[in-house]
This record gives C-alpha cells, structure tokens and sequence, in this order.
C-alpha cells in the first residue's frame, strides 16, 4: 500500500496494486484515516482504475489512471493524472526506495497495458496522413456520467470579426492576434497586434531579412453546445476556447438546437423558450410556448420561428418574449427547423408543402406544393430556395416571385437537406449516393456513391461521411475519391456550410475540429446576401406594443400583415387572417381554406 497523498480533494487517498489494476479507496479528510485504520472509516467512496501510462523522475512518479466504472466525481473514458506527494521510503531505510517505481514500470511492461483508452479523438498521425491537422479539442460542460450532448450549432457573424498580423520571413511564419494577452493579461488588440508584428519585422529588416506583415480579418465563428442537463456553451470555432456556459434549466427536459443571430441566441428547454445575450449568455427574455415543439427555433434580428407538434408555425418578438404572438396553420407540419436569411425564412412541411415568410413581419409570401413530403428543410443561397422530397426531386423556387425556376429529378428518396456553397449543390439520396447539381439550371455535374453525409467543403475538396462512418475526401470538382480515413468518427458530426471546418463531437461532450494542413485561415462559403446585408447599418429593433395601445403601429411586426407577393407559385387567400385562430377541429391546417 502506497502512503496517503493528496488528489486535488479534501480527502485521503490509498493506493492498492494488483497487476494492471489500481485500487482507489477515499476517505473523508475529517476522519484523518490512515493505513491499517478501520475499514468502516474508509471506503466512502471506491473505484477501479485501468493504468495507462507512468512518468518516473527521480522518486516523484505520476500515474495516469483510465475510469473502468462509474464514480462520482470523475469521468468515464477520461484519464485521470495522480501525483505522489511525499517521497516512498523503505521501512528498513531511511533512504528513498525505487521498489514501487519499478514495481509499476513492471505492471506496464505488456503491450495491452501501454495503450491508452480510445478518446473519440482522431490522432495528429491520423489526421496528417489525409492532409489534416488537429486544429483543436476541447470538453463541453458536460459530465459524461450523468449526460450528454444534444446538439451543436454554428454561427458565423456577419459583421464583427477578429484580426491578426502574419510576419513572414522566407518559409517561416509569425503570427500577431489581438486576443494576445499583455502584460496585464488582457488583450492586446488590434493596434497592438499590428504594432507588434511591425516592430519585429522592422528589427528582422535591419538585420537583411525580407520580411513583411499580411494581415487577416476572420470574421467570428462561434460553436453552441447544447446539452441534456440543461446547460448551454459558447465555445470559439477556430480556437476552441470556452467563451461562456449557462445553465437554462434544470436538468431532465428535452433541449433543442440553439439558434443564434449577430447579437442573440434563442434555445427551446422543455416548453420554455429563452433568447439570451450571444456575447456573455445572459438571458434577455423567456416565456412558456402555447404548444409542444416539434423542432428548434429560427431567429432574425426581430422575430422568432418556431415549428409546434399540432402543424402550426409560432412567432415571437426577439427582442420582447412577452409580445402577442403570432401563428400560422400550415398544411402538415414540420420535421427540421425553419432556416432564415437576411429577407426570408422558410420551413417545408410532411404533407408536401414549402412555406416561404417575411424574415421581419408576419406576412407570409408564397407556398410551393410539391408531390410527396419532404422530410429534410430547405436551403437558401443567393435569391433562390432549394428543397428535397422523398420522390427524389429538387426544387429550385425564385426567392422574391416564389416561381419554380428548375426541378430535378435525382430517382431515390431524398431525406437530408441539400447542402449549397456558391454555384453547386450537394444532395444525398437514400442508397447513400451523392448528386452535384449545378444550382444555374438543375444538370447533373457528377455522382459519387457510398457517401452519407457533407460535412464541409475548402477551395479544392469535399469533407463527407460514408456508410461505414469514416471520413472520406473527395475531389470538389470531379467527386473522385482521394482518400478516407479507417477510424470511424464520433457520433456528432457537424454539416458546415460556412467554413471549411472539420467540426466532430462525442456525445460525452469531446469536441475537437479538423481543418487542412494549408489552411490556417479558414476558406468562408459567404451568401452574396449576407455580403450584402452586412454593408447595410443595423436597422433599429422595433419598439414592443403598450397596453394603452388600440392597435399595433403598422410597422411592427405583430401588425396588420402586409399583402402577399404578387406573382407567386400559389399566393396565401386575401380573405383572412393566417395568423388568426384557428377554427375549431382545423388544427393542422391551413387558416382561411
């Protein structure tokens, strides 16, 4: 037995060796137990770890140790570092004795038990291999005993971004961010950055290097974790650092997918729904929805969408939960969230319709009917809608006329949403085979089979899934094959359609991302719109109504609704209200019919 030593908790520990095993035991520190006391004052608490490495310096030894079962307080399939903290003596000498030290490295000596415990983690060698890198990995805050994660999502803002400096000297690269701490432990920013990378490259051209400073303005991907014990994280998408982590309710309720926006992030827990600050996660507003969600929200800079299990499609104020909500009465229901776009949102439906609304009023636009349901949600990119039935066709909808521009015609079901960056689209059958569709005019570019799912794309490849869970990479022009990996990835596998980020995550909150050895700054797939709306100043947020008021302002968005678009595939009946009530027995369908 091992003399008592510290492991980070009020409490006395003991070690007991038996061959590959170590034997934990936990006594209150108050009970001061020591070896040989009783064992009734010992054994509070007990546990059986795996050793999976030793570090040997002189007489201070550390052991990791692997969970084999579950124990309070730590972590299943993590390894746990134990330090000793007094030197072990030999009870015939006062000198330090190496018994125990050689001892262990005997333990360690097979080869099984010099292999660590599978993480989740694809490896650096793995990684390089298929030209990748680790970027980073991180843990959510989640403990793994007791829960899981959710969902992740990810928001790219429009508008503020981070800068860095690159010093570059020949081959060799330096590189100035203004999150840098100073001296003070705060960041630099982006004068001191830019100060700093001329000042070196200043002193390096004195000495007859050819040295420059390119900048980088990156805007700011942020990653949103949400998990089944109620908590939310905010974790940075290219350096993996936690920016915040709240608790929105208590654990046990269901938790969707957070949406967020440049300045909020809305959440559903339960039957409540909360928008919080996207900076710091403190919570605006919150209130109980009038039915079950069948789906996460969808946010715009004022309203919030959100899809209920009776068919109908909710409306909140963004900026003030506690507004008149409005709601319409579709024609089925929903199976994804709504997505938004600077001027739109839109959700398709199980019965075989795709609904197009106003991003910032209540009016809805236009329906498309198509001939079977759609499970997957649409996608938008440039001034046109794209969704996928489980016929197998693709529609292709002019976003502002709501006319058909192209339908095409892939023969299988289609059950994901496609996928769009710039000028092509990516859709998945149900036989696993992947369709490059030119968005221009519905051709069929090329196919490539025993594909699952897109992950991301960069200038020259395709990240994506196969049936067997592994990440392949193929050739973004041709959709030849050039290589995929035989580890098979974590559950949570992220579609990016912003970056060229690899983002994987375990569902004991494990998150790391991959990106390619040549990207340092990530590749950004930008919306023509969002270009657009980003060069545009920040309108206003409107004003929620008063009590004293007779009728909301024709400007706001709870308002009289404005008159459909002309010209559309099927306009919405001029006779009624689609946000009123609906009647009696017509739950799930359309208002007004």
């Amino acid at each position: 037995m091992i003399d008592p030593f510290r492991y980070g908790l009020p409490e006395r520990v003991f070690l007991l060796q038996t061959r590959s095993k170590v034997v934990v035991r936990a006594a209150n520190h108050r009970t001061r137990a020591r070896p040989g006391y009783q064992e009734r004052r010992i054994a509070e608490r007990s546990a059986t770890f795996d050793i999976v490495g030793v570090h040997v310096r002189g007489f201070s030894d550390s052991l990791q140790l692997g969970w084999n079962c579950p124990a309070p307080r730590a972590a299943r399939g993590h390894a746990i570092h134990l330090r000793l903290s007094t030197m072990i003596r030999s009870p015939r000498s006062r000198r330090p004795s190496t018994a125990v030290p050689l001892a262990l490295l005997a333990i360690l000596g097979g080869p099984v038990a010099l292999q660590a415990q599978p993480t989740g983690l694809v490896s650096h060698d793995a990684a390089t291999r298929f030209g990748l890198v680790r970027a980073w990995a991180t843990q959510a805050a989640v403990d793994p005993a007791r829960g899981e994660i959710q969902a992740v999502t990810l928001h790219v803002h429009s508008k503020e971004s981070r800068a860095s400096y690159e010093l570059r000297v020949g081959d060799l690269r330096r590189i100035y961010a203004e999150d840098e701490p100073d001296a003070d432990g705060l960041p630099i920013g982006k004068d001191g950055a830019k100060k700093r990378a001329d000042l070196e490259a200043e002193r390096l051209t004195l000495r007859g290097a050819a040295a420059e400073v390119v900048e980088h303005v990156v805007p700011i991907a942020t990653l949103f974790i949400t998990t089944d014990q109620g908590a939310l994280d905010a974790i940075d998408g290219e350096t993996g650092r936690r920016l915040w982590s709240v608790q929105v309710g208590p654990p046990g309720h269901p938790m969707s997918a957070a949406a967020a926006e440049n300045d909020r992030v809305a959440v559903v827990h339960g039957s409540m729904l909360h928008v919080l600050d996207r900076k710091d996660g403190r919570t605006l507003s919150k209130r109980r929805t009038r039915h079950v969600p069948v789906a996460g929200p969808a946010l715009s800079r004022e309203l919030v969408f959100l899809p209920m299990i009776n068919g109908a499609l909710e409306i909140y104020s963004a900026t003030d939960l506690g507004a008149p909500v409005a709601a319409y009465h579709g024609l089925g229901h929903a199976m994804e969230s709504p997505i938004v776009t600077p001027s739109i949102a839109a959700w398709t439906t199980n019965r075989g319709y795709l609904y197009v609304a106003a991003a910032h009023s209540r009016s809805i636009r236009y329906r498309i009917e198509a001939t079977k349901a759609f499970v997957g949600g649409p996608t938008a990119w440039g001034k046109r809608v794209f969704a996928a039935s489980i016929d197998g066709y693709v529609y292709c909808v002019n976003e502002a006329s709501g006319t058909i521009a192209w339908t095409r015609s892939l023969g299988e079901p289609i059950v994901r949403s496609p996928v769009v960056l710039g000028d092509a689209l990516f859709a998945v059958d149900s036989t696993n085979h992947l369709f490059h569709v030119a968005t221009a005019d519905g051709s069929i570019v090329w196919t490539a089979p025993d594909v699952r799912q897109i992950l991301a794309a960069s200038a020259t490849h395709l990240f994506a899934v196969d049936r067997l869970e592994r990440l392949v990479i193929l050739d973004l022009a041709s959709g030849t094959r050039v290589s995929n990996m035989a580890d098979v990835l974590p559950d949570i596998r992220l579609t990016n359609m912003r970056t060229d980020r690899v983002y994987l995550a375990t569902r004991s909150g494990l998150l790391q991302c991959l990106r390619p050895i040549e990207a340092i700054y990530p590749t950004l797939h930008v919306d023509p719109r969002e270009a657009e709306a980003a060069s545009e100043p920040a309108k206003p947020a409107d004003a929620p109504p008063s009590s004293t008021d007779a009728a909301p302002a024709a400007d706001d968005p709870f308002g009289a609704p404005k008159p459909p678009a002309a010209g559309g595939a099927a306009p919405m009946p001029r006779g009624s209200d689609p946000f009123g009530a609906p009647p009696a027995g017509t739950d799930g369908e359309e208002t007004g019919k």
